[in-house]
């Protein structure tokens, strides 16, 4: 049974059963990327109100499975935290050369996106979310993280299938780029929003989102863990290397 769905085909604004059953929404949308999200409508069982799939033709705009509600939850909660303008800690790993680093800088966002599209040679791909940053208080303003990724950077939210670094859409921002982190959320993990359990009665349920969506920006205020699946670096980024680079080449040869 289908607890939550979005009011409109591409927004994000959440409504449950019962509050679409007293607002008289016939219509309603399901839990998929925007503009690939199916129509719902209202239905009862028992003393229960849950959504159900309106029936389509062939042409239904999506084949796949929705999102999970934790997946859902998680982009709006980034976004939100991003256009507030947050400041929090970014804690990453990166494979290179098969050996992991790990890395954690604190950034101050100043914008943020959910499912922002990008065009590369042709092909479009959306990410979960799209923010831009600045690094806070960087040790060498020109060797900071929001130097050497031009101040942007996207999240992709998994729960059972993630990316590899050498998907298209990873390798395509990362051509024009765009770093992609991917966190991952554990059966276990405190991002985790169960809905078999905790979205059983639909009186509660606007009440249970609302207050995990708090738990999550929480969270995120803190840090934000994951998995960066392909370093950028921007020219004048690399730039600034290259001189330091030949600034010591140059003083070990006084020195020789």
């Amino acid at each position: 049974m289908k607890t939550v769905a979005y009011t409109s085909q591409t927004g994000h604004d959440f409504i449950t059963p019962l509050e679409a059953k007293k607002k008289n929404v016939g219509t309603v949308y399901s839990i998929h990327p925007a503009g690939e999200r199916h129509e719902m409508h209202v239905k009862r069982s028992a003393e229960k109100y849950y959504f159900a799939y309106t029936p389509q033709n062939r042409n239904s705009p999506s084949t796949t499975a929705p999102e999970s509600l934790t997946h859902a939850l998680c982009k709006m909660a980034i976004a939100s935290l991003a256009n507030k303008g947050t400041e929090t800690k970014l804690e990453y790993t990166v494979y290179k050369n098969n050996i992991e680093e790990k890395h954690e800088a604190t950034i101050k966002f100043s914008h943020g996106e959910n499912e922002r599209s990008f065009v590369v040679n042709g092909s479009r791909f959306a990410v979960d979310v799209y923010c831009q940053f600045e690094s806070i208080n960087p040790d060498n303003e020109y060797l900071s993280l929001s130097s050497k990724w031009n101040g942007q950077v996207a999240f992709e939210i998994f729960v059972t299938h993630g990316l590899s670094s050498n998907d298209p859409k990873v390798s395509s921002l990362a051509g024009i780029g765009i770093p992609i982190i991917q966190i991952k959320i554990g059966a276990t993990s405190k991002l985790n929003l169960i809905e078999d359990r905790d979205l059983t009665d639909s009186h509660t349920v606007k009440t249970v989102i609302e207050n995990h969506i708090r738990k999550l920006e929480n969270i995120f205020k803190k840090k934000i863990s994951g998995r960066l699946l392909r370093d950028v670096m921007s020219q004048a980024y690399n730039h600034e290397i290259q001189m330091i680079q030949a600034l010591k080449e140059k003083d070990e040869h006084i020195v020789e």
